[in-house]
């Protein structure tokens, strides 16, 4: 096990060198390991800024704790698992892995692997895994387990998260909205945890004409999906 160093932002903090400690040492090192530009890394921490301010002013203020991680190049990350919540694994993201949030310490990690294949780009992939956090924050997963290919709740958690990146980038880029929801249907590629792109831009469409809160609701999804 080794220490790593990456760069960490949080709601209200400048930008900031820290070190992370239990990151398992993955042998990474190759010409094609997917790195993030640094106008590209502006942008994340731009969008996320831009995200929490959101929620906070909507009423949420557990969720200004919220950090970001962009992992990038040989980097990895270590989101640790509670027994007998939504996380009960250790899980190691690198460069490679798909952009995730970390419930256990509230944690939205960002990586190359998404940022040039995602519908909507950074905005929204960005807003999506903030979407993860304003549904933990409000309690919604009560305990269940979500991180399951074969677990309905799944797919609504996914939803609900698509729903709340509705939400706010309805109401800070509006005019994207019809793009975002024509690119999630053209390159969303179907799997069992998200669905097809068509569930998740009529969820990202929910959130963005509802603009409530409520709307997005994982057990919404649920009732929806059975």
């Amino acid at each position: 096990m080794t220490s790593r160093t990456r760069k960490l932002i949080g709601y209200g903090l400048t930008s900031a060198v820290i070190a992370v400690g239990g990151v398992e040492a993955l042998n990474l090192a190759s010409p094609d390991t997917p790195t993030i530009s640094t106008s590209t890394e502006g942008e994340v921490e731009h969008a996320f800024e831009q995200n929490v301010s959101f929620w906070v002013a909507r009423g949420l203020g557990a969720i200004a704790t919220t950090k970001l991680i962009v992992v990038s190049g040989n980097d990895t990350y270590d989101c640790p698992g509670v027994p007998n919540t939504a996380e009960p694994k250790d899980e190691v993201l690198s460069a490679r892995s798909p952009s995730e949030v970390c419930l256990s310490n509230q944690t939205v990690i960002i990586t190359p692997a998404d940022l040039t294949t995602a519908p909507g780009g950074v905005t929204f992939t960005v807003g999506h895994e903030v979407g993860h956090v304003v549904g933990e924050v409000t309690k919604q997963l009560g305990g269940r387990e979500w991180d399951d290919v074969h677990s309905k709740i799944g797919l609504a958690a996914e939803e609900s998260a698509t729903c709340y990146a509705g939400i706010e980038m309805n109401a800070e880029l509006p005019l994207k909205i019809a793009e975002v929801s024509a690119s999630i249907v053209g390159d969303v590629a179907e799997d069992p945890i998200h669905g097809t792109g068509t569930e998740q831009a009529n969820a990202f469409m929910k959130g963005a004409r509802a603009n409530d809160i409520t709307a997005c609701a994982i057990d919404t999804f649920l009732a929806q999906n059975k």
